[in-house]
């Protein structure tokens, strides 16, 4: 009997040893998930206020460059050199903390000008290459961002001897041109300048003392597991909420790229191509398979007295009663486009000077015997490019020219 009490004391100290461990170990690795949360929690906090820096450095930088250009007329290139040197650099670049300024394709400044050149014949594709090359991470997030635009904030690594640094970031335009403003913290500076190790070391020794009290009972572990559980199934149904509102957020996002593409082809009033996008086009068809290329301008005199007599809205009519017949004259083949606020550029490709001709004078007798003409004076001018060395954006000036020759010869104003 004594033998088996003996046993009967070994098995249960055995089972409460068993659990005793067990409670231990959970216990541990919530602690080390709590100083994660606790990391992650700090890091965030710390996104939130380095974002909002970031933003009113991104507008401070967006309205001085826009000053130089509009009161000391810089162009570009030397708005960007003086922004870098009386406001960029005036800023907190080190190693552990620098601020960045990009443009849609190339690094203009990072961190100092040695860094910079590093940069200076490299595209920002080519430049994220590079840091998966060095051995960075978690980079595909910052690439989606980036290549569609948006502001934001990410965690991570340039290059596997650094570390992690902590990236914002914000998007402005200064004449037409977009550039990416953005500060960038290091991990280990940020915990080390709040010292993080420290509350760690003091979190830990509490923890120890907590585990051996905790050990001595097996209710405190159930109680334990009971509101881990309950955390976790919290957890679980926020993150699922935050799915559906990333999923409704990514449907208004898609929803809002489809009409900005929209809006950087097409002319808002006349349906047809606009100016930018036909600049696209002439650099895409600038082909020897395309030679010879023709392009009319159409020019509409009074345009703008309509406007002030009768209302935009039948200035607006006009216009699109003249698209809707180059259209319907000009077929799918060719291209039209609405290059100013009154005139119109037909495209035709593949094309002899005769046919382009022959073109012309149907068109004009088209116009003529529509009742546009009867509100409106047409000019016409037409240029050909039958070379490869011909700039076709010189041949589309030549054919502007030729309109402007035509008008100086009137003398009756609309």
């Amino acid at each position: 009997m004594k033998i088996k009490k003996q046993e009967r004391i070994v098995f249960e100290i055995f089972i409460i040893t068993i659990l005793a461990v067990v409670v231990v170990a959970a216990l541990w690795y919530a602690a080390v998930s709590e100083i994660n949360n606790h990391k992650e929690n700090t890091i965030n906090a710390f996104l939130k206020q380095q974002y909002s820096e970031n933003s009113n450095l991104a507008d401070k930088v967006k309205i001085v460059m826009e000053g130089y250009m509009k009161d000391y007329k810089l162009d570009l290139k030397s708005t960007e050199k003086n922004i870098i040197k009386n406001v960029i650099k005036k800023e907190t670049n080190s190693n552990n903390k620098y601020i960045f300024f990009y443009d849609t394709n190339h690094v203009v400044f990072e961190k100092s000008d040695s860094n910079t050149k590093k940069y200076s014949d490299k595209t920002l594709t080519e430049v994220f290459n590079l840091w998966e090359y060095n051995g960075g991470n978690n980079l595909d997030d910052l690439k989606k961002l980036i290549n569609t635009k948006q502001d934001g904030t990410a965690e991570i690594m340039k290059d596997s001897k650094n570390g992690s640094e902590i990236l914002s970031w914000c998007f402005f335009k200064v004449s037409n041109k977009t550039y990416i403003l953005g500060m960038s913290t290091s991990e280990s500076y940020l915990l080390n300048d709040i010292s993080f190790d420290k509350h760690v070391v003091r979190f830990y020794t509490f923890i120890l003392i907590f585990t051996m009290m905790f050990a001595a009972t097996f209710i405190a572990f159930v109680l334990y597991i009971f509101f881990s559980h309950k955390k976790v199934s919290e957890l679980k149904k926020e993150l699922q909420n935050r799915r559906i509102q990333i999923e409704e957020a990514a449907s208004k996002l898609k929803e809002m790229e489809q009409s900005l593409k929209r809006a950087s082809v097409y002319d808002a009033v006349t349906k047809v191509y606009n100016r930018q996008f036909l600049h696209i086009l002439l650099s895409k068809i600038n082909s020897e398979l395309f030679f010879p290329i023709a392009i009319i301008v159409i020019n509409i005199e009074g345009i703008q007295k309509i406007n002030k007599t009768f209302g935009h809205n039948k200035g607006d009519e006009a216009l699109i009663k003249t698209a809707e017949l180059l259209k319907e004259y000009c077929g799918q083949n060719n291209i039209i486009s609405r290059i100013n606020d009154d005139e119109f550029a037909l495209v035709l490709v593949s094309i002899n000077e005769r046919d382009a001709y022959k073109i012309l004078d149907e068109l004009q007798d088209k116009i003529e015997n529509s009742c546009i003409e009867i509100l409106c004076k047409f000019t016409f001018g037409i240029a050909i490019k039958n070379d490869e060395n011909d700039d076709i954006f010189d041949v589309l000036s030549t054919a502007k020219k030729s309109v402007r020759e035509q008008k100086r010869g009137w003398s009756e104003y609309f």
